[in-house]
């Protein structure tokens, strides 16, 4: 458990574009977990406006795996328009090149303005972890609190 904790801190993420409420404003912007407590489903988001946010596992999105991005690229290359397929690639290629946060924020940037990308190359942060919605959980799924630091 801890040393998923450890995995989980830095890693970049997107607030989800569809969130309905959030008090920061921050719906589809990129930002980084400084925290986590999973029994709760806490994820505590820093910004580069200063800001930190209290996220649910469901209301972040995060990179899928290289080998899933580039799938979806070979396989959906007839339907994505030119600049698509090739910002789907580039994604790939970053994740393949070691993993590194920076590579990842990199990946982020690329997709953050396409709806399509977004879907084809994220998924939720509670799919990614494989974590249960229990009724506390469930309860928090659309739960988000602003921080200043």
């Amino acid at each position: 458990m801890k040393n998923m904790m450890d995995n989980l801190q830095h890693k970049p993420v997107i607030v989800n574009p569809d969130l309905k409420a959030d008090p920061l404003h921050m719906q589809g912007k990129i930002g980084h977990i400084a925290s986590v407590n999973l029994q709760r489903d806490d994820f505590f988001v820093d910004f580069d406006t200063g800001l930190t946010g209290l996220y649910s596992s469901s209301a972040l999105l995060v990179l899928r795996s290289h080998g899933q991005i580039y799938q979806q690229a070979m396989n959906r290359g007839q339907r994505l328009e030119k600049d698509e397929f090739k910002d789907l690639l580039r994604v790939s290629l970053l994740l393949q090149s070691g993993g590194h946060p920076h590579d990842a924020f990199n990946a982020l940037k690329l997709i953050l303005f396409s709806p399509k990308l977004l879907q084809l190359a994220t998924q939720t942060l509670q799919d990614q972890l494989h974590l249960v919605p229990s009724a506390d959980r469930k309860r928090n799924t659309d739960r988000v609190s602003g921080f200043d630091r």
